[in-house]
C-alpha cells in the first residue's frame, strides 16, 4: 500500500477517533446495557436491585435474558455490553478502526471482491469516505453512540466481510476460490454470524444470494462452500427474527397500527428523507446509466452492471421494508446508503469496462471542489458541536462526583445542556448530538444514569421556565 493511502486511512481514523473520544456514553441505552438485562422493556426504569456488568459471565447471563425478553440482536448487544463494561477508550480505538475497515470493505467489493492493499484507487477511496460522511442520516447514532455503532456499523462490517467472498467468486466463476474442504464449515459459521445482524437487510441478501445460486446451480465452477454460507446466513437470520424477545418487544407496539394513515405517513416521510440524503448518488447512477446505454461495453462491464443493479435494489428494498414496521428510526437507512455507495464505486472503479467517460473533466474538478468545501465546513461544525456536548457531560459527571463525595441523599439537579445555534447544527451536517436527560427524575434514562453512578436520582432544572 502506498504512503498516500496509509496517510488517508490514518487521517480517517484520527477524525473518527476524535469524534468518538468526544462522544459520552449516551443517556439511555448505553447506561441500561451497563447492567445485567432486567428481563423487561428498557423503557421501564431500572430497579434498585439492578446489577452492573462485571465480567464475561455476566454478559452471557444478561444476553440470555435479553434474547428471551428484549430482541434477537445478540451479537450486537454482546458487543455493547462488553464496551460499556470496559474503559470507553477501548471502544473509541476499536470503533474508529472498524469505520476504516468498512471503507475498505466497500472498496474491496467494488474492486471485484479482491482484498488487497496494493494499487488502491485513491479517488474512489475518498468518494466512499465522503459518501458515508455526508449522506448518513443520524451520523452520531450510527458511528459514535456505542449502542448504535454496535448495531449498525459493526454489524454491517460483518455482513460486508461475508459478501466479499461471494463477490470475489462472482467475478471468478471458472476458478476454485476456496480449496480447503473444512473451510466450508467456517463459511457456515461466518454466515450464521452475518445472518444474526440486522432484520431489514439480511432478508434481501438471502433472497439475492439464493436466486443467484439457484440460477447458476448447474454452472461449472460452483463450489459447495457457497451453499454452506447461504445455509449459515439463513440459520443466523432465523436466530435473529424468531428470538422470543421479539415477541415480547412486539407487545410494546400493540397500540400501533402500521396501516393507520398517520403512521404510514410518518414512515413514508422517513423513507423519503433517507432517499433525499442519497439523491446525489442516485443522480450519478442515473446519469451514468444513460451514458452507458447504447454503448458497446465489454463482457466484464455487463457483469458490473448486473451487480450494480443488485445493490441498487438492495438499497430500495432494505429501506422499503421499513414502511411496514411499527418503528422507523433514521439510522436503519444506513445499510441502504452503503449498498448505494457500493453501486457508485463499482461504476468509478471499473469505468474502463464501460467504454465511456462517466464524468467530464470540468465537472470532476467542480465536484471535488464542492466536496472538499462541504467536508471542511461539516468537519468544523461536527467537532465544535461534539466538543460542546463533551464539556457539558464532563460538568455533569463532576457534579455527580461532588454530590456523592458530600454524602448527599437528595436528587441531584443539573442545568440543561446549552442549545446549539441552528447555524452550527446545519454546518455539522446534522452530525451532532444533544444530551437527553429529562426534568423528571423518574424517566428511564435518568434512572439508568443515576443507577450507573450510584446516586439517588438526577433531573434537569430549567431555570428560565421555573422563573428562578
Amino acid at each position: 500500500m502506498s504512503k498516500k493511502v496509509w496517510a488517508i486511512l490514518f487521517l480517517i481514523f484520527l477524525i473518527m477517533f476524535g469524534l468518538n473520544y468526544l462522544m459520552p456514553l449516551c443517556y439511555g441505552d448505553d447506561y441500561v446495557y451497563a447492567f445485567i438485562w432486567p428481563g423487561r422493556s428498557m423503557y421501564i426504569p431500572l430497579p434498585e436491585t439492578a446489577e452492573r456488568i462485571s465480567g464475561f459471565f455476566d454478559i452471557l447471563v444478561s444476553q440470555w435474558s435479553h434474547y428471551l425478553t428484549g430482541n434477537g440482536r445478540t451479537p450486537a448487544h454482546m458487543l455493547v455490553q462488553f464496551f460499556v463494561w470496559q474503559d470507553k477508550l477501548v471502544f473509541d480505538v476499536l470503533n474508529s478502526s472498524v469505520f476504516v475497515l468498512l471503507i475498505l470493505e466497500i472498496y474491496w467489493i467494488s474492486n471485484k471482491g479482491e482484498v488487497t492493499f496494493k494499487n488502491i484507487n485513491i479517488p474512489a477511496l475518498c468518494v466512499i469516505f465522503f459518501s458515508v460522511w455526508a449522506f448518513t442520516v443520524n451520523f452520531a447514532g450510527v458511528f459514535l453512540w456505542i449502542s448504535g455503532a454496535c448495531n449498525y456499523l459493526w454489524m454491517l462490517a460483518i455482513v460486508l466481510s461475508f459478501l466479499i467472498m461471494y463477490v470475489h467468486k462472482y467475478y471468478r466463476m471458472n476458478q476454485e476460490t476456496i480449496r480447503s474442504g473444512w473451510a466450508k464449515y467456517l463459511v457456515f459459521i461466518w454466515g450464521v454470524l452475518a445472518g444474526w445482524t440486522n432484520e431489514n437487510t439480511v432478508c434481501w441478501i438471502i433472497l439475492a444470494l439464493g436466486l443467484w445460486l439457484f440460477k447458476n446451480r448447474k454452472q461449472e465452477g460452483m463450489e459447495i462452500w457457497m451453499w454452506y454460507g447461504l445455509a449459515g446466513l439463513c440459520a443466523g437470520y432465523m436466530l435473529l427474527v424468531f428470538a422470543p424477545g421479539n415477541a415480547a418487544r412486539a407487545g410494546s407496539y400493540a397500540n400501533v397500527s402500521i396501516w393507520s394513515w398517520p403512521h404510514m405517513r410518518f414512515n413514508l416521510i422517513m423513507f423519503g428523507v433517507l432517499e433525499f440524503f442519497q439523491v446525489f448518488l442516485w443522480f450519478f447512477i442515473i446519469v451514468s446509466w444513460r451514458k452507458i446505454r447504447g454503448v458497446k461495453i465489454t463482457e466484464e462491464g455487463l457483469r458490473h452492471l448486473l451487480l450494480i443493479k443488485a445493490f441498487c435494489a438492495l438499497n430500495l428494498l432494505s429501506g422499503g421494508i421499513m414502511l411496514l414496521t411499527p418503528e422507523f428510526p433514521a439510522r436503519s437507512g444506513f445499510s441502504g446508503l452503503v449498498f448505494l455507495t457500493i453501486a457508485v464505486t463499482l461504476l468509478l472503479c471499473n469505468r474502463a469496462d464501460f467504454n465511456v467517460s462517466l464524468v467530464d473533466d470540468g465537472a470532476k474538478k467542480f465536484i471535488w471542489l464542492v466536496a472538499c468545501g462541504c467536508f471542511l465546513v461539516t468537519l468544523y461544525g461536527t467537532y465544535a458541536g461534539m466538543y460542546s456536548t463533551c464539556r457539558y457531560n464532563r460538568r455533569v459527571v463532576t457534579a455527580v462526583q461532588q454530590h456523592k463525595k458530600a454524602g448527599l441523599s437528595s436528587v441531584l439537579e443539573i442545568p440543561p445542556p446549552p442549545k446549539f445555534p441552528e447555524a452550527l447544527v446545519w454546518m455539522s451536517g446534522r452530525h451532532i448530538v444533544r444530551p437527553s436527560l429529562k426534568e423528571d427524575e423518574r424517566d428511564w434514562e435518568n434512572v439508568a444514569f443515576a443507577r450507573y453512578y450510584g446516586i439517588k436520582g438526577i433531573r434537569v432544572v430549567n431555570l428560565e421556565r421555573d422563573g428562578s
